[in-house]
């Protein structure tokens, strides 16, 4: 494996915290859309609906990122290559966190 580990550490961090910050601003936008429905207010479904749609393409683009940076390490796209990568290149226990 071919892991550079304080670089290639910093920047899987940096995804995947990208990719936390994302997902719960997802499940808020969730909740906004089915308050939407439940108060059949079309206009704020409406923009919830396309405010889902740009956060799932971020989304999309943060998991494409982490599955480059795996491959750029020489592991393939695995149930455990993220879990191959924390032990190759994290020490501190701050990435597994």
């Amino acid at each position: 494996m071919t892991t550079r580990p304080g670089i290639d550490q910093t920047h899987m961090s940096k995804v995947l915290t990208r990719e936390l910050d994302d997902s719960k601003q997802l499940l808020q936008l969730l909740a906004t859309e089915k308050t939407a429905i439940t108060e059949r207010d079309i206009s704020a479904f409406e923009e919830a609906i396309e405010m889902k749609r740009s956060l799932l393409e971020r989304l999309a683009r943060h998991e494409q990122e982490r599955i480059q940076l795996l491959e750029s390490n020489g592991m393939k796209h695995a149930p455990d290559s993220m879990n191959n990568f924390i032990q190759a290149c994290q020490h501190d226990g701050t990435l597994a966190d």
